[in-house]
């Protein structure tokens, strides 16, 4: 058995979400639910509040970002050379409106940068 200190932060998310719940649950308002589980109101409400913000933060990434799944058995290793002839093996692409961006390690340093107009 641990202690709270010793929680991840993700444990503490979930122990909060639990009691949370818990707290929906039993009907009670919450001065009295917080008395009778000798929690602070205050620390209730922090937790109410930050859960409700991580959530929200969740759904807004969920706008921003997608899963890129990764390709099953025998994927094929795209090469590419630039005009000096070096040749090298992208790590990561990244394409959104034709654009094209691929980078690994052994990118050279100044193709590395790319632009960017504001």
């Amino acid at each position: 058995m641990f202690t709270y200190k010793e929680m991840t932060k993700e444990e503490r998310i979930e122990y909060w979400e639990m009691v949370l719940e818990e707290f929906r649950q039993s009907g009670l308002n919450k001065t009295t639910y917080c008395q009778s589980n000798d929690i602070p109101v205050s620390t209730l409400n922090y937790w109410a509040n930050r859960i409700k913000d991580i959530r929200a933060s969740k759904e807004a990434a969920g706008d921003r970002f997608i899963e890129l799944p990764i390709p099953e058995g025998n994927a094929k290793i795209i090469r590419y050379s630039n005009a000096d002839g070096y040749t090298f093996a992208p790590e990561i692409i990244l394409e959104y409106s034709g654009i094209k961006i691929s980078l690994n390690s052994n990118t050279p340093r100044r193709q590395r940068t790319v632009p960017c107009l504001h």
